[in-house]
């Protein structure tokens, strides 16, 4: 047995969320058969994608993990558009299980040999893979290869499952004796045809096959011209079909010797049914292998397209969920999340129990429902579309309560239903339980709902379970406000544009704005007033109140929010500042030493070069104060201690793999490549492109390497070139603005204003992150994307300041 599969078996069937009715009721009014869907849309099996489709929320952390492990062992790869080469087993799996007296054929033989091959090449992938995906490989590891199957039965069958004709030496010989036969009957049939067309007895100039036997087209009434036996007649009996007497004994043998060829086909067939049911076993692993390869591979693609993060639930961790988006709003929004507001959601402290309020249709149930949503997609091993700093408790019961319940075959009101599942919920919860109660209490009296509700709540908190529920009861809110295990929470609403905003507020209530919406709704006006007047003097001033608070809460967010941006960017600022400037100073530093070190070369040669014409000087007979005039030469000499190094070599045209310098870089790389008239070279850590005469010959060496240019680099005073490009593709983000960074502190004392940087299409992430980092650097005049002609969404040119 396959120890991963195994594991991962062994988990969906022990370790999942129980199928109780209540379990059963809250999975349907969570709609998670809707997003199961969402995720299993990304698999390329069927079976797989059903799966998907039937996945129960894990009670374990422990598969939960291992889920997480074996997409992240994927996830490099995938990140690049690489993926595990998948097949549809389907048909494969439906064939392993058939009931096994039914042969299978030889259409059905060799699609199972292709499907194998393609299991091969999955199996292959992984063994390949050890560094960076372990367990996949130990797992393919623990799989017989199928290539002695697959190759037997191609060997005795064609593409299209017929037995090959030289499949064996009898099917051969069967098959040469049965051509010689048939051209002989071919032969014995023309000379027939011609004596019975002198005799005008024929309907058609051809004979004609009937049951494989070759027959000639008589006329009724000459049936006595042709000696033979009748086979068969044509509709209107106008035509008789005559086997020649002279070829009856031929065609018997042809006969026997095509059912001598069909038994050995059979028999080829049967052996190879045979072998595969001696490896059926081993083949259903392997389907089972590519079946989990392929739900985790969706669980990716569902990943990347909801900007996932990994967040794994565990016992004792707080409920926090930071930038929620609904799974099914998000699948409707469009990419700039226009239509799906994210959801900022937590329990502070010892808190077990939230209780929201504001205006219908402001967002409750939606957030209800995001909550629950959140919780069954982390405890099923996938990414959730949250920020990833956010957290989940690890739930073993998930209980709801939203709508309409009421039911005339039970005779059950709305409220009767609804306290009958609060009574369920009460049963059972305990520390590991969730509850979600939209409208908790409402059906009844208010009064006696707030009551009841505020003691349900109580009860729950007591035991530790993990409450949010919705009200518009005034009673409630204000009993959960004094409790020490309970807090407020309120949908946003605008008061100007009288609409909801779909963000939540901790720490208090929300009004329910009913007057403001009927307002909107040009509700008579008159009535409106006589209502408020109803409703009390007071009971107004305190929603009128809570009104205020909200607005003033939410402008001292905007607030705090702005000022937080701003403290944030003065700090990037800040920092940005002091690397340049530390690294300047570290140029500065080596800039002096390696002028010095040139310097004392100098000096050196020149020294050297004066001693020797001291020294022919006082062979020719020079007087001591010539002598003593180069040396005082030589010392005023050091005294200027110059700082010019030597010539730049003369420029050489380039070959791939060659070693070059691009002395205003001060970076030493190697060609990768030469093409347009540009030139490609890998340094630093960076791919660049530049023209011709920005690069000279680099001494080749045995210790050369990409630098930084820490050595033996200078400045070039001459012009920026045309082009200064980097090519970022198959990087991640952080590591490519870590090379396009080093760029920009090259290029700016280069004097060069505009750099090409090239990070292809992807999945965008990228780029995003390259364009927030160029947005916030104060090196970067502006960018922009380059023209369509010029690489379009794949290309970014950068202005530098």
């Amino acid at each position: 047995m396959n120890s991963l599969l195994h594991e991962i078996a062994a988990a969906d069937r022990d370790l999942v969320l129980p199928a109780t009715p209540e379990h059963e009721r809250s999975l349907r009014l969570l709609e998670w058969a809707r997003v199961t869907a969402l995720v299993a849309r990304h698999c390329r099996n069927g079976l797989a994608a059903m799966r998907v489709r039937a996945r129960r929320p894990y009670v374990d952390t422990a598969p939960i993990l291992l889920r997480h492990l074996l997409a992240a062992e994927l996830r490099p790869e995938s990140e690049r558009d690489v993926w595990p080469p998948l097949c549809d087993v389907t048909e494969a799996v439906a064939l392993l299980e058939r009931d096994r007296p039914r042969r299978l054929d030889g259409g059905e033989l060799i699609h199972l040999a292709c499907i194998a091959a393609e299991l091969d090449r999955l199996r292959v992938h992984f063994l390949a893979r050890e560094a960076v995906s372990p367990r996949w490989c130990d797992g393919a590891r623990q799989l017989a290869g199928q290539e002695g199957m697959t190759a037997t039965i191609g060997r005795y069958l064609d593409r299209d499952g017929c037995v090959r004709a030289d499949a064996t030496p009898e099917l051969s010989r069967l098959r040469r004796v049965i051509r010689d036969g048939e051209r002989g009957v071919r032969a014995e049939v023309a000379r027939a045809m011609a004596a019975a067309r002198e005799r005008n007895a024929l309907t058609a100039p051809e004979p004609t096959l009937r049951g494989e036997r070759f027959c000639l087209p008589v006329r009724a009434g000459a049936k006595s011209l042709v000696d033979g036996i009748v086979h068969d007649r044509s509709a209107s009996g106008g035509t008789l079909f005559i086997e020649p007497a002279a070829v009856v004994q031929r065609q018997n043998e042809l006969a026997e010797r095509r059912l001598d060829a069909a038994a050995e086909e059979e028999r080829i067939v049967l052996e190879l049914n045979s072998l595969v049911e001696a490896n059926a076993a081993d083949l259903a692993l392997s389907c089972d292998f590519a079946l989990r390869v392929d739900e985790i591979c969706a669980a990716l693609r569902w990943s990347f397209a909801v900007d996932g993060a990994v967040v794994v639930p565990a016992a004792g961790a707080r409920l926090d969920l930071r930038r929620a988006r609904h799974p099914l709003l998000l699948s409707r929004a469009t990419a700039d999340e226009q239509g799906c507001v994210p959801l900022d959601l937590r329990l502070p402290g010892e808190t077990h129990v939230l209780l929201v309020s504001g205006p219908n249709a402001g967002g409750k149930s939606v957030a209800l429902k995001c909550v629950g949503l959140m919780v069954l997609l982390a405890q099923s091993g996938w990414d959730l579309p949250v920020r990833a700093d956010s957290t989940l408790p690890l739930m073993s019961k998930v209980f709801v309560d939203l709508g309409d319940d009421q039911s005339i075959a039970l005779s059950l009101s709305s409220f009767s239903a609804h306290l009958g599942h609060l009574a369920g919920f009460l049963a059972a919860a305990d520390a590991h339980t969730l509850i979600l109660c939209d409208e908790i209490g409402s059906g009844t009296d208010p009064e006696e709902g707030s009551a009841l509700a505020y003691t349900v709540l109580e009860e729950l908190a007591d035991r530790g379970a993990t409450i949010v529920a919705s009200t518009h009861y005034s009673l409630l809110k204000a009993a959960v406000g004094d409790h020490p295990e309970m807090t407020n929470a309120a949908m946003e609403f605008d008061e100007r544009s009288l609409r909801p905003l779909f963000n939540l507020r901790l720490g208090v209530p929300g009004a329910s704005h009913a007057f403001d919406i009927a307002a909107r709704l040009d509700f008579p006006g008159d009535l409106l007033e006589r209502a408020r007047k109803r409703v009390g003097e007071a009971r107004f001033q305190i929603e009128r109140l809570l009104v205020e608070l909200g607005a003033r809460a939410r402008r001292l967010r905007e607030a705090e929010r702005a000022a937080r941006l701003d403290a944030d960017a003065a700090t990037h600022t800040r920092r940005e500042l002091t690397r340049r400037l530390a690294g300047i100073d570290q140029e500065r530093a080596d800039l002096l030493e390696a002028a010095r070190g040139e310097a004392e070369r100098f000096l050196a040669e020149a020294r050297r070069t004066l001693e020797r014409v001291v020294r022919e000087l006082r062979v020719g007979g020079a007087d001591g104060k010539a002598i003593r005039y180069g040396r005082d030469a030589l010392t005023r000499l050091r005294e200027r201690l110059p700082g010019g190094g030597a010539e730049s070599p003369p420029a050489t045209e380039p070959a791939c793999g060659d070693w070059v310098r691009v002395p205003h870089l001060g970076l030493t790389g190697r060609v990768a490549e030469i093409r347009g008239g540009r030139i490609t070279v890998n340094a630093a850590g960076m791919r660049l492109t530049l023209t011709p005469e920005l690069v000279e010959s680099a001494p080749e060496a045995d210790d050369n390497r990409e630098t930084a240019g820490t050595g033996d680099w200078r400045w070039s005073t001459a012009g920026a070139p045309a082009v200064h490009e980097i090519d970022l593709r198959g990087v991640r983000a952080e590591e490519g603005w870590e090379a396009l960074d080093r760029l920009i502190d090259r290029a700016i004392p280069a004097g060069i204003n505009e750099i090409g940087v090239i990070h292809g299409f992807g999945t965008g992430r990228l780029r995003a992150h390259l364009h927030e980092r160029l947005a916030a650097d104060a090196r970067v005049a502006s960018f922009a994307t380059a023209p369509a002609d010029q690489g379009g969404e794949g290309r970014t040119i950068v202005m530098l300041a």
